[in-house]
């Protein structure tokens, strides 16, 4: 059988991580919580080519772990 696909990279005029920066721009939110590694680099790489760099990505372990109350 055959390994994974680890990266893919979008054919044709509009890409999908470019989509999903502009829709994430349209909600006025600043800070973005992703859950894998890929989704992050995508979404990097769509804030700098659509001029989002106000947006923060951050994975979500991320949060949780700025969020944890220690006794």
């Amino acid at each position: 059988g055959g390994g994974a696909r680890v990266w893919m990279e979008d054919e044709g005029e509009v890409r999908v991580n470019r989509n999903r920066m502009a829709q994430i721009m349209e909600t006025g939110q600043d800070d973005v919580a992703v859950a894998c590694p890929f989704c992050m680099i995508m979404l990097e790489d769509a804030r700098g080519a659509l001029d989002a760099e106000n947006v923060r990505i951050r994975d979500i372990s991320e949060i949780v772990a700025e969020n944890l109350v220690t006794a």
